[in-house]
């Protein structure tokens, strides 16, 4: 006999349309967030002050692969959400635990988003580069914007 969570999980994918580039939508409406469902069934109990959300930026998707734990929604600003979710460790580093939060209309890493709001945009031709050897440091001072380098082949000078 098969679990409820297993039918549960069983229900949504035959309720659900399999798109391009593997994203899952459904038009269910359930007593709670498909994503929260089906994360529920594959991993258990969501903990506390998260939510399963989409990381490949297609908002409906509820493909496993494609999920990911995030904030719960909230009317706290991105920047409020990221100094909760920091510690400052001594020699002005700054640490957080959460991955990504929402800047607009899409999920960024927390770097990224610290650095866009309290310095600009980061160009395309840009990436940001860590100057500190703490792992996980996300203070704008520790970071740089460096232009993007195209990998050559050392044999045939072609690009990688």
């Amino acid at each position: 006999m098969r679990s409820r969570s297993q039918q549960t999980t069983d229900y949504i994918k035959e309720r659900s349309t399999l798109h391009e580039g593997g994203h899952q939508t459904t038009d269910l409406v359930l007593s709670e967030p498909v994503a929260a469902l089906v994360w529920k069934a594959m991993w258990g109990k969501l903990p506390a002050g998260v939510q399963p959300a989409p990381s490949c930026g297609f908002p409906e998707c509820i493909a496993l692969e494609h999920l990911h734990l995030v904030p719960r929604e909230s009317k706290k600003t991105p920047l409020a959400l990221i100094l909760d979710a920091s510690s400052f460790p001594r020699g002005g580093h700054q640490l957080c635990t959460l991955l990504e939060v929402r800047l607009g209309s899409g999920m960024v890493r927390t770097a990224r988003a610290l650095w866009r709001m309290t310095r600009g945009d980061i160009p395309s031709t840009h990436t940001l580069l860590r100057t500190c050897d703490l792992e996980g440091c996300i203070e704008p001072d520790h970071q740089k914007l460096t232009p993007l380098k195209k990998e050559v082949c050392p044999a045939c000078k072609r690009p990688m």
